[in-house]
């Protein structure tokens, strides 16, 4: 097992490397934003028909055949975004991929019986056809089905599935049975799953959905037909002390442990590092109604994973600007606001008829424009982190996890003669960012290069690093490439305190 020095060696390694352009992308969830921006044309082709005859101009084909390969489009799509959208965290000793004779896995974790296809309300899926667990078994890869079986026996499945007919309390309830607790984990299960495999695949699902924020205390199962446990200490979308012990008897206990993280929020990962024995992490985001199917894919490198997180992954969150005011802390009442919708007698919609709204609410969103990365860029800019020094490092090191962009693949990447081209009427006119990306690695790499802009003599209210352009590449490997990516007036430009639009004459870095 790796000594506390060597983690934090190798996290050195890792972490984020100050140069001109930055190459990184968003997460699982900005690539598929962005894919489906560009396939937009490619989407709507197959249903040019049915527009057209809207309008009256030919007729609509809804033959069987013609609904199934539009349907079969989606599907393929849905998978092609999952493979280059899911995100490598973690990746210690080159455990991934797996080696091809690895065909038995042990799969912990009360999440993998109920992968999440999506979220609740807007983001809702009708079914989620492909989990983890048949995608194994369609790979051709055998699971241990007696830990399957002991999960859905601890619960079958969530007894809130929809967050628009429950509270944050029952829709974000967490699931794990205690890895000492004698009557889910029996000695004999323990030791069959050392024999069937000395790999560990661990499963940590988050739900989420339309109108209930993720509460800032766990409520939980941890025994079969057990009551809500309330700590207190912990906010959902912080690991459980279940999942912790978890993870902590898995890297004891197997040679190989990955786990796969099925949620759509940023969660606080810090165990993941410092927890001895787990290899690698991989973010497979909610994978729709079938897209889980090419996770093995991922995992034995068929693929290799390109995506990059799409927002600061912090080891706290009260580390972040807003979180003052998320959640129940940050919902104000007006004194005057009876007889004013929604308080007029109008029903909740998210909890019933019988329910309703007793007060007019309202949010202060007191952070402005720090949010995200901006908030923690600029924070570093302005020293803010420079005090902080934990188990995970000094100043920003030991506030960010995973930064935007951030993303691993099982090739190398070299970036090379960064520059820009500036005219002579400065940045009235276009700028032109060249670099040179090469793939120095034996797997083939879909990569995408970031660039972000920062005005030199920044003022305290201008943002740090802003993400101003990206472009994606494909690499073969030993492949070189020059990317370009032209930048506009309209990228240089900041919001005074007054809300105008503004461009500072001076430099900028890239």
């Amino acid at each position: 097992m790796k000594t506390k020095e060597e983690r934090k060696q190798r996290k050195a390694e890792r972490k984020r490397k100050p140069h001109f352009v930055r190459h990184s992308f968003g997460m699982a969830f900005g690539v598929i934003f962005l894919g489906a921006a560009i396939v937009i044309p490619q989407i709507t082709m197959p249903f040019n028909g049915m527009l057209q005859g809207f309008m009256g101009d030919m007729d609509i084909d809804i033959t069987e055949k013609k609904t199934q390969d539009i349907l079969n489009q989606g599907k393929d799509l849905s998978m092609d975004i999952e493979r280059e959208g899911a995100v490598l965290l973690k990746n210690e000793n080159e455990t991934l991929p797996l080696a091809k004779d690895v065909n038995k896995v042990n799969v912990f974790g009360w999440a993998s019986t109920q992968w999440l296809g999506g979220g609740s309300g807007s983001g809702q899926i009708i079914s989620t056809d492909e989990t983890i667990l048949t995608a194994l078994k369609n790979y051709g890869i055998e699971y241990n089905e007696e830990l399957e079986k002991m999960y859905q026996d601890f619960c079958g499945e969530r007894e809130y599935k929809n967050a628009l007919s429950s509270r944050p309390k029952d829709f974000s309830r967490l699931y794990e049975p205690d890895i000492n607790d004698g009557e889910s984990y029996t000695e004999e299960l323990l030791q069959n799953a050392k024999d069937y495999s000395d790999t560990a695949i661990v499963v940590i699902g988050r739900p989420t959905g339309e109108s209930n924020d993720n509460p800032q205390k766990q409520y939980k199962i941890n025994k079969k037909d057990g009551e809500v446990v309330v700590d207190d200490t912990r906010t959902s979308l912080d690991l459980s002390t279940e999942e912790e012990a978890l993870l902590t008897y898995a890297g004891a206990n197997f040679e190989h442990v990955i786990v796969v993280l099925n949620t759509g929020n940023v969660m606080t990962l810090g165990q993941i590092e410092t927890i001895d024995g787990i290899d690698a992490c991989l973010l497979a985001g909610y994978t729709g109604q079938y897209a889980a199917s090419v996770l093995p894919e991922i995992l034995w490198g068929d693929v290799n994973p390109s995506g990059h997180t799409a927002d600061t992954w912090a080891y706290d969150f009260n580390t972040a600007a807003s979180y003052a005011n998320a959640g129940e802390n940050g919902v104000g009442s007006y004194s005057n606001g009876k007889g004013l919708y929604p308080y007029n007698g109008t029903s909740n919609g998210n909890l019933g008829e019988e329910f309703q709204y007793d007060q007019v609410s309202y949010e202060d969103y007191a952070e402005g424009i720090y949010v995200g990365y901006k908030w923690y860029e600029t924070a570093d800019a302005e020293g803010y982190w420079n005090q902080v020094e934990n188990d995970h490092g000094k100043g920003y090191e030991g506030v960010v996890q995973y930064p935007f962009g951030y993303g691993l693949t099982y090739s190398q990447i070299r970036y090379s003669d960064a520059h820009a081209d500036v005219t002579d009427f400065g940045i009235l006119e276009p700028v032109t960012v060249h670099v040179t990306v090469e793939n120095t690695g034996t797997y083939p790499v879909q990569e995408a290069v970031q660039v972000y802009v920062r005005f030199s003599e920044r003022e305290a209210y201008d943002p740090g690093y802003q993400l101003k352009g990206i472009r994606s590449v494909a690499l073969e490997c030993g492949e070189k490439k020059e990317v370009c990516i032209t930048l506009s007036t309209r990228d240089f430009a900041l919001i005074s305190e007054e809300g105008k639009c503004l461009v500072h004459p001076g430099s900028y870095d890239f």
